[in-house]
């Protein structure tokens, strides 16, 4: 036999074309893999919300000063159904009266209290203002800058801490591209709010089912792929050899 034509049947891919026929489920299941970890990082941070860690007890409110809900200086409120539905809820769930005030700019605020904006008893000095007791959770929205403030009264703050505050204010960012209605948008806002702060937050709480379905589906696909990938790595290597083993016979053949 032609000892030249020996190696003529049995060619082997080369390890480029090998890479090159896992190089799509190689990439997916990397991507699926990335999906996976971005999204339970997603998930399990809060979603942008800060936790709520302590027990709060709603407080009494028999002995506090009876007033509305808000005083709109700039026509912000399309609805005041639609923003008291919030602030209610808020109220019975806290015991803390809930008080909005739009401001159209500063300056005539600054007349009343007799206090500059930028002056860190402002929001003291238009509290004392409006209210004569310590119940009160008082939100200033200034519609010019677009910027929020918050001041809690004295008995309120045992329900509006610093921990409670920066959950509020975590609500008005994230929802407030989630309406163009004003009154809706605050009222989330507060009704959210007040479901947050009087429990502790749990993992279940920050958890959308709907993603949390999305990750699984994501898992799950992933293995499919991972597997795919081994099975045809040994397949490979399985021929590879068997190949080998041809030649080696074939050669010994021909000798």
């Amino acid at each position: 036999m032609n000892k030249n034509n020996r190696f003529s049947f049995g060619t082997s891919d080369s390890s480029a074309a090998r890479f090159a026929k896992l190089f799509i489920p190689i990439t997916a299941s990397a991507l699926l893999i990335l999906f996976i970890v971005s999204t339970l990082f997603y998930m399990f941070s809060g979603r942008g919300i800060t936790k709520s860690t302590v027990e709060r007890t709603p407080i009494h409110t028999e002995h506090y000063e009876k007033t509305g809900f808000y005083t709109d200086m700039a026509g912000a409120v399309e609805s005041a159904e639609a923003l008291e539905r919030g602030m209610t809820e808020f109220f019975d769930e806290t015991g803390v009266k809930p008080y909005l005030y739009v401001a159209d700019g500063t300056s005539a605020l600054e007349d009343i209290v007799g206090t500059e904006y930028d002056d860190e008893s402002f929001m003291e000095a238009l509290y004392e203002h409006l209210f004569d007791d310590g119940g009160h959770f008082l939100v200033l929205y200034n519609i010019k800058s677009e910027k929020w403030n918050y001041y809690s009264g004295s008995d309120a703050a045992l329900i509006m801490d610093d921990e409670a505050v920066k959950i509020f204010g975590d609500y008005i960012a994230k929802q407030k591209d989630t309406t163009d209605i004003f009154s809706e948008y605050v009222s989330d806002v507060f009704m959210n709010t007040s479901k947050r702060i009087m429990t502790k937050t749990t993992l279940s709480d920050d958890i959308d089912s709907g993603l949390l379905i999305g990750v699984i589906v994501a898992a799950l696909l992933a293995a499919i792929f991972a597997v795919s990938i081994i099975q045809s790595l040994k397949y490979s290597g399985n021929t590879h050899d068997a190949e080998n083993d041809t030649y080696a016979d074939y050669n010994l053949r021909d000798r």
